[in-house]
């Protein structure tokens, strides 16, 4: 006989839960979600997206060290996601700057112009982030 259909939810569903949640406003529940996806499904196509998603609900709690330490996970565990890595170095590289790190904050801007310079990131990085003045 086949096994019971497992009860469990997938990871479009505890995506689902986690963006419905975070939406609403129960970002420790979104948290937990994301959570969840990442350690029951941590090869999902959405695996990226959560754990950006955990970066922005850190953000949303103003804990830039949380937001910043997850936005620089996307980029080192996900670095082909090329649709959230560059976001997330993005994000990464705007808060360091807010913290007043801007050598490291150019740094990262420099490495997502060079690794993902089709990027919207990019794009969006040559308004907050001029280049130096010569």
């Amino acid at each position: 006989p086949a096994p019971p259909p497992s009860t469990q939810p997938g990871p479009e569903q505890l995506f689902d839960i986690g963006i419905n949640n975070f939406r609403r406003g129960s970002l420790g529940t979104a948290r937990t979600a994301f959570q969840d996806l990442l350690t029951r499904h941590p090869t999902a196509l959405n695996a990226p997206d959560a754990q950006y998603q955990i970066g922005l609900i850190y953000e949303a709690e103003n804990n830039a060290a949380a937001a910043d330490s997850v936005f620089a996970l996307v980029v080192s565990r996900y670095p082909r996601a090329v649709t959230i890595a560059p976001t997330a170095l993005y994000k990464h590289a705007l808060s360091l700057q807010k913290q007043g790190r801007t050598a490291e904050a150019r740094a990262l801007v420099d490495r997502l112009r060079r690794d993902y310079p089709t990027s919207e990131a990019a794009e969006l990085s040559r308004g907050s982030f001029p280049p130096p003045a010569s």
